[in-house]
């Protein structure tokens, strides 16, 4: 069973029958339904039938109760005269036969008159008594009235019952009084246990299910005959469950032999359809798909050419099988290619299983010295120098393994005949005819090796004389410090020398002096202010790669400010216009930073001296993360921008001294400092427009090599 559902027809008989079980379902829920609907109803008559039997009991008892009544109204039957008392209710027998005795009974109980004599009859009977009172309202007789049990089954007999239903009338022990149609007999127990009864006479009215005497499951409805403490018999109305069930169990069988007859054709006509329809043509394409998967590429499905999904599927099939065909050729060409490729290549190509070669191309051959058929199939170890042995089979066997998929190394490889060849291989996990494999290449570098180790043999050299020079180096800036120092202390003597010898010719001389000698010794007097100037800056701008920086937090803009106050001096009585922005904080040399603005903003002072209004701004362009740009910009003289390649160097003067007084190092320093801080500077000027200095500087200080 479970090969055939595995099979194609199989599985479409199987999709014939799923439609079916929702079918299924839907029957067995509406057979469901029809049970509950006929259970309700058999219940619904059920009660119905012991409410009507028990109002026909109290339409009797209450007839009996007036008859009763009516006698105890007559005076006679409160004297002594037993005989007409007893003729009396010999007629009444006689004209109620279903009675089976009347009679007067005395306050103890006791019979003092019945139409027979008062004996236990011998068929059921159910007693009613009707109490005689006396003056004072106490009983002193009872009329009493014996009533046959056919009586009662009689009138019972009358109620209509639903199909297979029985009624009984039960005293208050639970003894049968009557029953219709009569399944036992007057007197015998009814068959409920105590308890079923005694919740019966508790609820008085209702209904309960349990298994009868006949063995039958039955609903079970009952009703009390009366009410309060007059109930003294009770009518109870028993169906059997299988009768409500029985018009629904016939329209389940109907349903489910439709049902079987609707699957026994749908099955026979699905298989005949799919038979023609679907496995005919699988069939076709399984046995060529078979062909195909055995290496012949020629075979094909034949379907004829139509409209349907699986002709469709079959003319795929065959194209395929074209395309394959097709590509295999296209393929075999390639690989002819590939190898010609590979055995003409000016590499090493290999490929390794185990630890033996299974291919070695002539180049690789031609690298150690051997033909590739000595070499194929033997341990790749035997071609490896010693001292690569061990490294080469740890990196086949991690690959092998699986725990390494490529390596790039460099080993020693054995020649055939002797010497060693310096090789560079890589190599990659593949597979090689269904098993794991190693393919890869080999590189000649034995050359390369040895211009490796000439390299290195120069670098040392190289480096060995950068260490000579670096010495030298550093011993001619310490010589060189030492003659700035001594330039300084040696010009100056003679500058001093010369600036007094000045003072003192003036002091003598002077009143004997023309106008031009004078000239001629101010000019010397200002000469020597100068050198003494230009020797200042020199040492400045010495000291200015030599000097330790101090990093810290740098306010530009107090600098700036207090930049302003010190050149107060030099604005004095000039129409200067300050404009200053926000200027972030900065980390650097507080003191060469504070240089840097008095050599830029005095510049600003100084050659905006023929402006009336003079302007000077000062602020920050641009503010990144890490960096930040600033500039100074005036309205000054500027100047050519073709000879801007000149305004950093030292000496180097783009305007006239006795136009502007000045030495041509200040901005050498303030690029030399700038530079020591990581940063740039640059300028955009303009001849009689101005300038703008530009200068930027990271956040946080990385210092720059001199």
């Amino acid at each position: 069973m479970k090969s055939f559902l595995q099979k194609l027809d199989g599985k479409l008989l199987l999709l014939v029958v799923l439609p079916m079980l929702p079918a299924l379902v839907l029957v067995f829920y509406a057979d469901f339904e029809r049970r509950n609907l006929g259970a309700a109803q058999i219940k619904q008559e059920a009660v119905q039938a012991a409410e009507l039997g028990a109002a026909g009991q109290e339409a009797m008892i209450e007839g009996i109760r007036q008859l009763q009544a009516s006698l105890a109204q007559l005076p006679q039957y409160r004297g002594t005269n037993w005989a007409m008392y007893q003729m009396h209710f010999a007629n009444l027998l006689r004209l109620y036969p279903y009675y089976a005795n009347y009679g007067l009974l005395d306050a103890d109980g006791g019979v003092l008159v019945s139409a027979q004599s008062y004996r236990q009859p011998v068929k059921p009977c159910l007693y009613f008594g009707y109490p005689l009172l006396d003056a004072n309202g106490a009983v002193f007789r009872v009329l009493f009235a014996a009533l046959h049990a056919e009586a009662i089954n009689r009138a019972v007999q009358r109620v209509v019952l639903p199909p297979e239903a029985v009624l009984t009338v039960l005293d208050r022990n639970g003894r049968i009084l009557a029953q219709t149609p009569a399944m036992a007999k007057a007197g015998e127990e009814f068959g409920l246990e105590i308890e079923e009864f005694q919740a019966m006479r508790d609820r008085g009215r209702g209904t309960l299910e349990k298994i009868g005497s006949d063995k039958r499951r039955k609903l079970y409805a009952f009703a009390p005959v009366g009410a309060g403490s007059t109930v003294g018999t009770y009518i109870v109305v028993g169906i059997p469950k299988e009768t409500a069930y029985a018009a629904a169990n016939l329209i389940l069988m109907r349903n489910l032999f439709l049902i079987s007859v609707m699957f026994v054709l749908a099955l026979w006509a699905a298989r005949r359809y799919a038979r023609q329809v679907i496995l005919q043509p699988v069939e076709a394409l399984v046995r060529a798909s078979k062909e195909i998967t055995a290496g012949n590429l020629r075979a094909r499905v034949g379907l004829p050419a139509g409209a349907g999904q699986l002709n469709q599927l079959g003319a795929s099939f065959d194209d395929m099988a074209g395309t394959l065909q097709q590509r295999r050729a296209e393929l075999e060409q390639a690989e002819a290619k590939f190898r010609i490729l590979v055995e003409q290549s000016l590499v090493g190509i290999y490929v390794i299983q185990g630890d033996r070669f299974a291919y070695v191309n002539p180049k690789l051959a031609e690298i150690a010295g051997f033909t590739a058929q000595e070499m194929v199939g033997q341990p790749v170890l035997d071609f490896i120098a010693s001292e690569s042995k061990s490294q080469v089979r740890d990196n086949i066997q991690k690959r092998m393994d699986g725990t390494m998929r490529s390596a790039h190394y460099m080993l020693a490889m054995q020649r055939k005949g002797g010497g060693i060849v310096q090789a560079e291989v890589h190599g990659v996990r593949t597979e090689y005819d269904g098993r794991p494999a190693i393919i890869g290449t080999l590189l000649d570098i034995t050359d390369r090796v040895r211009a490796e180790a000439e390299i290195h043999r120069l670098n040392a050299e190289l480096e060995q004389r950068v260490i000579e020079r670096t010495a030298q180096l550093e011993a001619a800036n310490k010589e060189l410090e030492a003659f700035s120092y001594s330039v300084s202390h040696d010009l100056r003597a003679p500058l001093r020398h010369i600036n007094g010898y000045v003072e003192m010719l003036k002091e003598d001389a002077g009143p004997s002096l023309n106008a031009e000698c004078l000239g001629y010794l101010d000019v010397l007097t200002n000469s020597t202010k100068q050198m003494g100037q230009l020797i200042d800056d020199l040492l400045a701008f010495s000291k200015m790669s030599r000097t330790g920086m101090k990093r810290q937090q740098m306010n530009f803009t107090e600098m700036v400010e207090d930049t302003r106050h010190k050149l107060a001096t030099d604005t004095e009585g000039r129409n200067v216009v300050w404009k200053q922005g926000n200027l972030p904080v900065i980390e650097g040399d507080s003191a060469m930073f504070r240089q840097v603005w008095v050599n830029l903003l005095s510049n600003a002072v100084k050659y905006t001296r023929p402006r009336d209004p003079a302007e000077i701004e000062i602020g920050c362009m641009k503010e990144t993360e890490s960096e930040a740009v600033f500039f100074v910009r005036d309205n000054g003289v500027g100047f050519d921008m073709q000879y801007v390649q000149k305004l950093f160097g030292v000496f180097q003067r783009l305007h006239r001294a006795n136009e502007f007084e000045g030495t041509g190092i200040g901005l050498a320093i303030v690029q030399r400092i700038i530079l020591r801080h990581g940063g740039r500077i640059w300028v955009d000027a303009k001849l009689n427009e101005g300038a703008t200095f530009y200068f930027s500087l990271p956040k946080l200080m990385s210092p720059q090599p001199e």
